[in-house]
């Protein structure tokens, strides 16, 4: 009886661990900010400061309210970071 109460324990941790890893980027890049397009960075400062920290940038664009960049790290390692365009900070990072 009691394998099968952690059992679907297991499978409902799993499942809510998955939708959280996954709803986490999305949620962070859809709301980087609120502040008008007038009050944010230009783009090409925040592509400087990726490759001042090291990063590849293959592609740097506007993506609803964030700058997406994409590219790779010092290890080759593909990257794409979301920056809040009006402080110039990411927003968050995935691989």
């Amino acid at each position: 009886m009691s394998n099968k109460i952690f059992g679907r324990f297991g499978v409902v941790a799993g499942a809510t661990v998955a939708a959280v890893l996954f709803a986490a980027p999305a949620m962070a890049k859809d709301h980087c900010t609120s502040a008008p397009s007038s009050e944010w960075k230009p783009l090409h400062e925040i592509t400087e400061h990726a490759k001042q920290l090291g990063y590849t940038v293959m592609k740097a664009e506007r993506d609803g309210s964030c700058y997406e960049i994409e590219g790779y790290d010092k290890n080759g390692a593909k990257i794409e970071i979301y920056y809040n365009p009006q402080t110039g900070l990411p927003a968050n990072n995935r691989r």
